[in-house]
């Protein structure tokens, strides 16, 4: 449902903008609409317990991608798209971008959370495509997965490992705390902007 709410903000959304301000909103809906299917086909696909040949793990399809023609290149795009819808996330976080979709004022603490949140919500996205980067680098497709495997990185590592982890969990936690607080108030843009 979130994916086919981007493909409408996408398609027709951001009546309230103008110009290159909706253009740029409505390509990053076209991004996000991509990241939230993949993720509900994902998601669909563990809730069913589908294996999908045998023991495959995402490990297993990079291995296999990166032994095919071409297959190196694919992974290294991938985990590039990755990483920039993520930076996208941050860059969302950082500019306040979020403000924007609130009908009325917004609370100071609503943005702090709006701002660690989408920061650390972009920041988890990235180390998905870095880590799939470099799986493709390095060829060790292990690295490669979902943000489970990339939390679970990080957290072995030495020192700060469970720091990382506790930092990279406290901002999904800003960040669902944030949305409970943006569904109070979300903007439905009946107005245009001037």
């Amino acid at each position: 449902m979130i994916a086919l709410w981007q493909v409408i903000e996408a398609l027709v959304g951001y009546v309230h903008l103008r110009g290159v301000r909706r253009f740029n909103r409505r390509v990053a809906s076209v991004g996000r609409a991509f990241m939230y299917l993949g993720l509900g086909a994902l998601t669909f696909l563990v809730a069913l317990d589908v294996e999908l040949r045998g023991n495959t793990t995402w490990a297993d399809i990079v291995d296999e991608a990166l032994g095919r023609r071409g297959g190196r290149q694919l992974i290294v795009a991938v985990g590039c798209v990755i990483i920039a819808i993520g930076i996208g996330q941050m860059g969302r976080g950082i500019g306040r971008i979020f403000v924007d979709e609130f009908e009325g004022p917004v609370s100071r603490w609503v943005v702090a959370l709006g701002l660690v949140g989408y920061v650390m919500l972009g920041l988890s996205v990235v180390l998905v495509g870095g880590a799939l980067v470099w799986s493709a680098i390095s060829v060790h497709p292990e690295y490669a997965g979902t943000i489970s495997t990339v939390i679970k990185i990080l957290v072995e590592t030495p020192l700060l490992g469970p720091v990382l982890g506790t930092i990279v969990a406290a901002g999904f936690v800003s960040f669902a705390v944030f949305c409970i607080a943006w569904s109070t108030q979300p903007l439905h843009a009946t107005r245009v902007e001037r």
